[in-house]
């Protein structure tokens, strides 16, 4: 477990938000391109000024690494719910089933690739395939592909409180082999987003404090200042 703790140094009571760096993707063996992943905002919260309330921001980050799905897609019918689905509103009008699975990407025999199915939503139990060191794979079944897209997978996460949240994802290919790679580094960005809710890349990375815990899972300060500047520190 990696800890990142934010100090609001400035006189304002400011919001700060976390994403993790964006997952290398590839499909059938050719890397997705940057501008077809989408990221989410894994954790927000609201401080004041560290030194007059002594209040602090905690993210607390799971080394686990998990593949992830989400279908807003319309159950045919006589479908049944599996155990390990689920469901939320995520906004008016759409209901969203999600899957997780756990994958092992290192020791003799990782657990990295994982089968989807559609109706209903669901991963297997993750299998040993011949991917790249510290990757993993989310088979991905035949389907219709609509636009909008209503079937998407990718790096996931787990937060505090048990609801799944797609960390970095794509709109996949039908009867194709997406595969992940995502990394232990985070970004803390002044200003709010919803957790869950899509976020810009770009600019999130602009600007704010990056936690890396790639060689270390060990706790890391960020403080805020006035000028809008970031000081890290790292604990063991």
């Amino acid at each position: 477990m990696a800890t990142i703790l934010v100090r609001n140094m400035s006189n304002t009571t400011q919001y700060f938000y976390l994403l993790q760096q964006q997952a290398d993707f590839q499909e059938s063996g050719h890397p997705l391109p940057g501008s077809s992943i989408q990221d989410s905002c894994l954790g927000c919260g609201l401080v004041g000024n560290y030194d007059s309330t002594g209040a602090q921001i905690t993210f607390s980050l799971d080394a686990q690494v998990y593949a992830g799905a989400k279908s807003t897609m319309e159950l045919q019918p006589q479908s049944k719910f599996n155990a390990f689905l689920a469901t939320s509103t995520s906004r008016a009008n759409e209901t969203s089933t999600s899957a997780i699975r756990k994958v092992r990407l290192s020791g003799p025999q990782p657990m990295n690739l994982t089968t989807m199915t559609i109706y209903p939503l669901g991963l297997s139990e993750p299998t040993n395939s011949d991917l790249a060191p510290g990757t993993f794979g989310v088979a991905v079944p035949t389907y219709n592909q609509t636009e909008p897209a209503e079937l998407y997978c990718g790096n996931a996460v787990k937060n505090q409180e048990g609801s799944i949240v797609l960390s970095s994802f794509v709109a996949p290919l039908p009867n194709q082999t997406l595969t992940c790679k995502s990394e232990q580094i985070y970004y803390v960005k002044a200003g709010y987003q919803a957790i869950g809710s899509i976020v810009d890349y770009d600019i999130t990375t602009t600007n704010c404090a990056k936690c890396d815990f790639t060689s270390d899972m060990s706790t890391i300060t960020v403080t805020y200042y006035d000028d809008g500047s970031f000081k890290i520190e790292r604990t063991a």
